[in-house]
């Protein structure tokens, strides 16, 4: 069991097989009657969010094996509620500085950020604001990955139409406003191809975000 009495025991920081009861929250997140759903997402953001520190490194250990997890069966989720609910806590965790390396790897991650820009476009509304307060820290990272630079500026002319026009009736939120009209601005200050982008070197792993660029994240992205 990965956690007990809400600790982890220092052998459960090594990688996971996936097989332990923690690894069962998915299914009966997304499966389950209301009423189980509820309690089980209760749980399972206690488990996330009360020992930030064990946590993080239980997460960054099995870093691929959690978010294959979270982002096929929580944000991919049929439900409403559980995708509303499970990118609201992804925000959260990503934006806590205790999960620092977990931001830093998610971000660097192409498919993420395809996956989140696709959370963009639900017709719930909901769902595409919190799906925003994700999108925003890939953003905000002065230190893009070649594969998130490529993919926001293959699309930075439809995200450029797109955005000024997202959640406008959110007038009164001027936290918003201000999130996406500075978003607006950094989408239209990328490059406009990607020919002056530089591929990798191959086996070479992306540099993550600095501790400038950590505090331009923080400052981009901190709601009430």
């Amino acid at each position: 069991m990965p956690f007990e009495g809400g600790v982890a025991a220092p052998h459960d920081l090594q990688a996971s097989t996936g097989q332990g009861i923690f690894w069962k929250f998915f299914p009966w997140i997304d499966k389950s009657s209301f009423e189980v759903s509820a309690d089980a997402f209760d749980c399972f953001r206690l488990l996330l969010t009360k020992h930030k520190q064990l946590v993080s490194q239980y997460i960054t250990t099995n870093f691929t094996l959690f978010f294959t997890q979270y982002n096929a069966t929580l944000i991919q989720s049929d439900s409403y509620v559980t995708k509303r609910q499970s990118l609201k806590l992804l925000g959260e965790i990503l934006l806590d500085r205790q999960f620092y390396e977990v931001m830093t790897r998610y971000v660097d991650r192409g498919d993420n950020l395809k996956l989140i820009m696709y959370q963009l476009k639900d017709d719930r509304r909901m769902v595409q604001y919190e799906a925003f307060h994700v999108f925003k820290i890939f953003a905000a990272n002065p230190n893009k990955s070649y594969e998130v630079q490529k993919f926001l500026i293959m699309n930075k002319q439809r995200l450029l139409k797109f955005l000024p026009k997202f959640l406008e009736e959110r007038t009164e939120d001027e936290q918003f406003c201000d999130e996406k009209a500075w978003l607006v601005k950094a989408i239209g200050n990328l490059p406009d191809s990607t020919s002056a982008l530089r591929a990798p070197e191959v086996g070479k792993q992306a540099g993550g975000v600095s501790v400038q660029g950590q505090q331009q994240v923080s400052s981009a992205q901190v709601r009430s």
